[in-house]
């Protein structure tokens, strides 16, 4: 009886022979079929690529197109204090046929990079796509994908807890325990006073798939007005690419630790989380100190503040503070195109 070993079982399954060059070539059968562009912003001060996007097919195919609006940024705050995290922007897929006469054309989103702005930066830029010329034919077919509101940071130097003073601005709060204690989410229902308008989710237009951009939370777990390290922070991650319908990665803040991030919080712990959301574990924390600093990467103030540090879409984290000491926030994740083309 014929024998067959293992290995070669396993050679023919995940492998070809390619008799042109006489070589055998390996098979991957989980890849993505066809070719891939991906268009984000990665520079701090830049805009590169939001006004001047025009992919055009390479042939007559199908075209899988994917955006995210970018994620909502966090505020600057000078004093003690609470500071809520961005919200993540919206997504949007849509699988079109192509023709070399259809054009892609696109602004990609950017989230908010003033980082110099107390209390509220505003609500980043929508992701904006046009679809030109779709199977040939003279019609065209829009997408957006909108940015999610920025954080509101307040001064709190004594009296009120932070969820107390989150309550008397009219966000969505949980009570939990103690009357000072508690959930506090980035969202309203009626108008925030420095924001000038109610908090919503982000919303995506014009896809097959449209998903609206998650909220990001606190949990302040100590109900003293300031209490940095007893509050567990939740942000809000995108649809479309670590899940369909997006993700949240909850961690517990530090209080003046000058590894935890570059603004002393919440970045190492929130990139730990996202290594297992993805499973693709790629880095940790990283140790960030510079102009002087002694513990804290506050020093780096404004700098940080408008650093492109997070994934595509992703609400930038909250901010906390001690007395006289700045926290300038987060920028919030950029918006980004994925166009992927096939025969």
């Amino acid at each position: 009886m014929a024998t067959t070993s293992l290995s070669s079982i396993l050679r023919t399954k995940y492998t070809r022979s390619d008799a042109s060059s006489n070589q055998v070539i390996p098979v991957e059968e989980n890849l993505e079929k066809g070719r891939l562009w991906v268009f984000s912003e990665g520079n701090m001060m830049g805009g590169k690529f939001t006004p001047c996007i025009c992919w055009v097919a390479p042939g007559t195919g199908t075209a899988v197109i994917e955006i995210w609006g970018p994620g909502g940024s966090s505020a600057l705050a000078c004093c003690c204090g609470w500071g809520l995290p961005g919200n993540a922007g919206a997504y949007s897929k849509k699988t079109v046929a192509v023709t070399s006469a259809t054009a892609v054309r696109a602004c990609i989103g950017l989230s908010c990079g003033n980082a110099n702005t107390v209390c509220y930066r505003g609500r980043s830029e929508p992701t904006m796509v046009c679809i030109c010329c779709v199977g040939g034919a003279a019609t065209h077919q829009c997408m957006c994908a909108e940015g999610g509101f920025g954080g509101l940071s307040r001064c709190a130097t004594s009296g009120a807890s932070s969820y107390c003073c989150a309550v008397a601005e009219g966000y969505c709060t949980t009570n939990i325990g103690s009357a000072g204690c508690g959930i506090v989410c980035n969202l309203s229902t009626a108008s925030i006073g420095a924001i000038g308008s109610a908090v919503s989710r982000a919303q995506a237009y014009g896809g097959d798939t449209n998903c609206q951009g998650m909220f990001s939370c606190v949990l302040y777990a100590q109900c003293a007005h300031y209490m940095s390290c007893q509050a567990i922070v939740t942000i809000a991650v995108p649809a479309g690419y670590i899940t369909e319908n997006g993700a949240n990665i909850a961690y517990g803040t530090e209080d003046d630790n000058g590894t935890s991030t570059h603004n002393g919080q919440g970045l190492a712990q929130f990139l730990t989380g996202l290594n297992a959301a993805g499973k693709q574990p790629h880095h940790g924390g990283f140790k960030s100190h510079c102009m002087g600093a002694a513990r804290r990467g506050c020093g780096c103030q404004e700098n940080n503040g408008c650093g492109n540090w997070l994934p595509i879409g992703t609400g930038g984290l909250g901010v906390f503070t001690c007395n006289d000491v700045r926290d300038h926030g987060s920028r919030g994740g950029m918006g980004a195109l994925r166009i992927r083309f096939y025969n």
